[in-house]
């Protein structure tokens, strides 16, 4: 026992400060084994005011448990080196060796796959027990929808389709006024029924959902094998006028945001066989191949600055109101304004390229020097038309290995560059390479006769993107494979700022060496209280 009234508490509290200071400081772990050892000797040989410590009886099986449960803690800790974020990012490991949440509870991981740079797709889960599909994230719309077993002969056109079964799944529920129906600008037209069932994006994220089963489609084309639209827009733009999925999530994600990076530099899909044809329904499903990789990312709840660079600007939503927008200040093409302001721009994942005014994309193409072509009066073949065309044009070919100037976005004060690698694509047609400009034509404008911008993929493939529903912004950053250096300002909604990157010295990472020192500290600190903490 301690004698409470001769300040013997002094000694005992500048040993136990002086030990933390130098356990923190230790280079590695045979500092801190040494000091350990240093400090222990020197307590048990301090007066008698200092402390005393009672020795307890010893439980080898105990001690066994507790050191079973610290290897395997240690061993966990290693398998942070090298594990996938996702992995890193669901679960985390205590001291004492007990499975944990960590906190990225409330935060979603999905791998994206890149479809021939046409769209992203990734896996979702609906119903209990999980019915699983693979749908397309797209940030222009606001609806969830997926094929359903009521579907008509419409879906026949594709085969590989896994199909939601409202009767198999023990959380789904009926909606009062349930049809629907979302028609796309590229022509397609999707009907069905609304159903309310339980949408799982995660382990740790899911939400009652009421989405579309579809039952009927009409000019409809995939990809490959996506089965369906993630709408990731507001309920402004909802076709059902129920809460989009964007709305409801903001109630369980760790920060009201998701995020976006596109890797456009690896094709996740085979490549096609054959051109689709269509059916009578005009459907077509572009390969019945599945995804062999997952090289791009979405995630709900968190930023990931592995991929960006320095840090997010964010921008205040623009004028296009119910869309992920903002408000563009300038547009130019090399050293020249090629569009009137104010001008709106809106952020779109399911768009694949950058579309404008019909005048200020025929202007950038004849800047180009681009031969630009337009359906003839059969609608069938192609032919060449001037690029200024008042109706514009389908596709504008340039030469390939040409330079075209950058086309550069000014938001807020700030300029989002696109050069001549993110503009131009080269198709390769049998032994003939024929590059076009990721460009199209057609956009009228928004409501107040301002002009109107799509920002679709080929912009998020040069910029990661952020969209923070709790605050109504958007935030972009040059967009990178494997960043090491993450964003201070950025720090409290970036998952990868709890994850470890780089190469560790030794055997074990700095994270290991903070884990083992408290673990020390921990010991030592229990015999200078005479009391074992296991």
């Amino acid at each position: 026992m301690r004698d409470e009234h001769n300040g013997s508490r002094w000694p005992m509290m500048f040993i136990t400060t002086e030990l933390l200071l130098r356990l923190l400081e230790a280079p590695n772990f045979a500092e801190v084994a040494r000091i350990s050892f240093l400090f222990n000797k020197m307590v048990r040989k301090s007066n008698n005011n200092a402390v005393y410590v009672v020795p307890l009886k010893n439980n080898p099986d105990r001690q066994g448990r507790a050191a079973a449960r610290q290897l395997k803690h240690l061993y966990q800790m290693r398998k942070f080196e090298t594990a996938t974020d996702k992995a890193v990012m669901s679960m985390t490991w205590d001291w004492r060796g007990r499975h944990l949440q960590s906190s990225n509870e409330g935060v979603a991981y999905i791998g994206l796959s890149n479809c021939h740079l046409s769209l992203y797709s990734g896996e979702i889960s609906i119903g209990t027990p999980p019915q699983s599909f693979r749908v397309d994230f797209d940030t222009g719309s606001s609806d969830l929808w997926v094929p359903s077993t009521k579907c008509d002969a419409s879906c026949d056109a594709f085969p590989s389709w896994r199909k939601y079964n409202e009767s198999a799944s023990s959380s789904s529920q009926s909606v009062p006024q349930s049809s629907f129906q979302v028609q796309y600008a590229s022509g397609g037209d999707v009907t069905g029924e609304a159903v309310q069932d339980v949408l799982r994006l995660s382990d740790t994220v899911s939400v009652e959902q009421i989405f579309g089963q579809a039952t009927s489609l009409r000019n409809w084309t995939t990809c490959a094998t996506e089965e369906g639209i993630f709408g990731m827009g507001s309920s402004l733009l909802s076709s059902h006028k129920h809460p989009s999925p964007i709305s409801n999530l903001q109630r369980v994600l760790r920060d009201p945001l998701f995020s976006l990076y596109l890797d456009d530099t690896v094709d996740d899909y085979p490549p096609f066989i054959s051109s689709p044809t269509l059916d009578t329904y005009g459907n077509a499903q572009g390969s019945a191949s599945q995804p062999t990789g997952a090289h791009s990312e979405l995630i709900f709840g968190a930023v990931n600055g592995k991929h960006y660079s320095g840090c997010l600007s964010w921008h205040d939503l623009g004028a296009a109101t119910g869309f992920w927008s903002v408000n563009l200040d300038g547009v130019q093409f090399g050293s020249q304004d090629v569009t009137m302001v104010p001008a709106t721009a809106i952020v779109d994942s399911g768009s694949t390229l950058i579309i404008g005014p019909t005048a200020d994309i025929g202007l950038i193409a004849e800047m180009s020097g681009a031969t630009c072509l337009a359906p003839d009066a059969t609608g069938v073949n192609l032919s060449q038309v001037s690029c200024t065309d008042p109706a514009g044009f389908y596709v504008a070919e340039v030469g390939c290995g040409q330079t075209v100037p950058t086309l550069d976005f000014i938001i807020d004060g700030e300029t989002y560059s696109l050069t001549t690698e993110d503009l131009v694509v080269d198709y390769r047609i049998g032994t003939q390479d024929t590059c076009v400009l990721r460009l199209q034509s057609g956009l009228q404008g928004t409501s107040d006769g301002s002009p109107l911008w799509i920002l679709g993929d080929v912009f998020f493939h040069e910029y990661y993107a952020a969209f923070d529903f709790g605050n109504n912004r958007i935030g972009f950053a040059p967009a990178a494979q494997d960043n090491q250096v993450h964003c201070k300002a950025d720090s409290a909604i970036d998952i990868g700022s709890t994850n470890i990157h780089g190469s560790s010295s030794g055997c074990l990472d700095a994270m290991g060496m903070h884990q083992i020192t408290w673990l020390v500290a921990v010991y030592v600190i229990g015999a200078l209280f005479g009391r074992r903490l296991f």
